[in-house]
């Protein structure tokens, strides 16, 4: 089959059936912006996601049940990242609206 008629399904079926497919950083990537926009700045009862996350089979990059402190700091670096890349995609956008802007003026 052709490269060009390929789509990304297969690949991404892969990926989440792969190994780290139980990680829960990968989850927290996936999820992120979706329980931060429902939950909002209520504060999160890590002990009871914690439970949910084991009985989800979801584990820490050792394969490790995550516990409190280890869950938190995941969930805060995805945070960093994810606020990272909307800063830097933004920054993107801004310089590409300059640059239309600039050559429809000339």
């Amino acid at each position: 089959m052709p490269a060009a008629t390929l789509g990304p399904e297969g690949a991404l079926k892969t990926l989440r059936e792969s190994k780290g497919s139980t990680s829960l950083q990968l989850w927290m990537e996936l999820n992120y912006e979706v329980i931060r926009t429902e939950w909002g700045s209520r504060r999160m009862n890590w002990g009871a996601l914690c439970q949910w996350f084991e009985e989800q089979g979801l584990t820490n990059s050792n394969g490790e049940i995550a516990n409190i402190r280890c869950a938190k700091m995941i969930w805060f670096r995805v945070g960093k990242r994810l606020e990272q890349e909307r800063k830097t995609e933004a920054n993107v956008t801004s310089m590409e609206m300059d640059q239309c802007v600039r050559d429809a003026s000339t």
